[in-house]
């Protein structure tokens, strides 16, 4: 299992709405190795491995379009529907938005980006899509002129999708590599209301300098309380063990 975490460094251009914004955004994407588990062929777990097993993380810097979704927003979704069920809606439209991304940017490889979802300690819910190149290629950075689009395709995949279960198919929200299933009625739901509101409300619109050195997360070193490895200090997760 490789665990994800996004380090935010700059905003470039933000998009902002009463409750949503699209940011131009510079970040640090780390990967670790979490936990080794090795299967039989019916799928049961026969043994695992915690921990990184020494394996140093590999992190990428790199330029993204953030969608984020502002704490009344998400805390509102949340009451509606419970955290497990928000928190896997959030994952599946994470992963629904991210296929859909070569429709409005253009013929490229799956492998020369990739997404990412988290909920930020303020309250609010962020979707990355990010350029899986080296201090970034001005890829995914087109998802913020083409939010309203990218969305509305999301909602018509799913609500197109000929599938009978509320939990979806590999077509749409199902993913095959996490056990908990999510729902297409929440996922709509989501999705629902960002179109709504990038539809009937005009952004402000702000830039910075691209060489700007404002830096959002401070780069000072703490100590995991588990292992003892020395993270930084906005890490939400130890990179050697995972511990939170």
């Amino acid at each position: 299992f490789i665990q994800k975490q996004i380090r935010l460094k700059r905003r470039r251009s933000v998009a902002d709405y009463s409750q949503f914004a699209a940011v131009i955004v510079e970040v640090d994407v780390s990967e670790f190795l979490l936990k080794v588990v090795e299967k039989d062929r019916s799928g049961a777990v026969v043994q695992q491995w915690q921990g990184a097993a020494g394996m140093p993380p590999h992190m990428l810097p790199t330029e993204a379009t953030q969608l984020l979704m502002r704490p009344a927003l998400w805390s509102s979704f949340v009451a509606d529907l419970g955290d497990v069920e928000a928190k896997n809606a959030l994952g599946a439209c994470e992963r629904l938005v991210a296929s859909l991304f070569p429709a409005i940017s253009g013929p490229c490889d799956i492998q020369d980006y990739s997404s990412y979802s988290e909920i930020l300690s303020d309250g609010s819910a962020a979707l990355y899509l990010y350029d899986n190149v080296y201090d970034g290629a001005d890829l995914t950075t087109c998802a913020f002129d083409k939010t309203q689009q990218l969305v509305t395709l999301s909602i018509e995949r799913l609500a197109g999708c000929n599938c009978a279960d509320d939990v979806g198919c590999f077509r749409c929200i199902a993913n095959p590599r996490v056990e908990e299933a999510s729902s297409k009625r929440a996922v709509l739901k989501l999705l629902g209301v960002i179109r709504d509101i990038v539809t009937s409300e005009t952004p402000r619109l702000t830039e910075s300098q691209r060489d700007s050195t404002t830096v959002f997360v401070s780069e000072e070193p703490c100590m995991c309380t588990r292992c003892k490895t020395t993270t930084a200090k906005g890490d939400r997760f130890c990179k050697n063990c995972g511990h939170k």
